[in-house]
């Protein structure tokens, strides 16, 4: 048996049948999360071996899912993530030209109330795209993308989610979409606490497609696993990550410090972190309640009850005589 300090404590010889052992054993609080990569990966692993007596062991090992509470609020770098009172923007704009035409400019705006978000919130996006080109403009999407940094030095890119938010615009148009919704599915939290060698962090990016060029522009997010006070959620529960759709293929290396992925390893392990269902804004719910105070129809009420408030106050009506006399006076 092996003790809490990791060291063989003794040995039992086993008589035929079936034994069982239960266990427990704490998890160290300094260890990083579980995590999958296309590259690398953080994996746990419970192993059982059994020794005979002609020296041969049986080993059994199985996989394990751990992982940390992050909440940035408590975080020194991330503890205003969510109190600043402006928007979160990005803007990106450039300038098209031709050859017999004057050139024009095509741009595009994200912008995010928030950057703090647990899985299964909804966060609403506001997006401004101007084309103010003589050419028809491509597809126009909203993507969720996580950035992967390996020690330092290499990172990779991969998409997530993507919404198709419109097809093109015509020369001279301009749109607008405000409170655009994209849920947070599940995923790893930012950060990856206390893991020297990797990184994670995530982004949303609207993409505008025009006849040259590809605007780009990015918000940082940050994934979260305790929501804000004012959301309300009927429960949460572990589901799996969300895979990538695509990469960027700008870095295909998988040697991370003489490090590489080995054929025999169990690539079948998915890790699933909190998600939370039915999370609902208390804040959007007082916004409501205060316009509907204020709708046309109770300030027509209130209009008609002041005029019968007026013509149920009593008035006192002077005679002639004492009219002539005042204005005499």
């Amino acid at each position: 048996m092996v003790n809490h300090t990791n060291r063989w404590e003794g040995r039992e010889v086993l008589q035929r049948g079936r034994h069982m052992f239960p266990f427990q054993y704490k998890v160290p609080e300094c260890v990083p999360c579980s995590f999958e990569g296309p590259d690398a990966h953080i994996r746990y692993s419970v192993q059982g071996i059994i020794i005979r007596y002609n020296g041969e062991c049986i080993s059994s090992q199985r996989i394990i899912n751990v992982l940390r509470e992050y909440d940035p609020r408590r975080e020194p770098k991330d503890s205003a993530a969510n109190s600043s009172p402006h928007r979160l923007e990005d803007h990106a704009e450039r300038s098209v030209s031709t050859l017999c035409c004057r050139p024009g400019r095509v741009s595009c705006t994200l912008s995010l109330p928030k950057r703090a978000c647990v899985p299964g919130e909804i966060l609403r996006a506001e997006i401004l795209v101007h084309n103010m080109s003589i050419r028809k403009s491509g597809a126009v999407s909203l993507q969720l993308k996580q950035i992967i940094t390996y020690g330092g030095v290499q990172t990779k890119i991969l998409l997530l989610k993507e919404y198709k938010v419109c097809d093109g615009l015509r020369p001279g148009q301009h749109r607008q979409w405000k409170e655009y919704p994209l849920r947070v599915p599940p995923l790893c939290p930012s950060r990856l606490h206390m893991c020297k060698v990797l990184d994670v962090r995530y982004c949303i990016s609207v993409e505008a497609t025009f006849a040259d060029i590809i605007l780009y522009s990015a918000v940082p997010i940050i994934i979260a696993t305790i929501p804000d006070n004012y959301l309300e959620f009927s429960k949460w529960s572990y589901k799996v990550s969300t895979p990538s759709l695509m990469m960027d293929d700008t870095l295909t290396d998988c040697y991370i410090y003489g490090c590489t992925r080995t054929e025999s390893e169990e690539d079948e392990f998915k890790p699933k972190y909190k998600y939370f269902e039915n999370i609902r804004d208390l804040s959007r719910d007082k916004d409501i309640i205060v316009k509907f105070r204020y709708s046309p129809s109770l300030k027509r009420r209130n209009k008609e009850k002041e005029k019968k408030q007026e013509l149920a106050r009593p008035t006192v009506k002077l005679k002639s005589e004492e009219i002539t006399s005042s204005s005499l006076a």
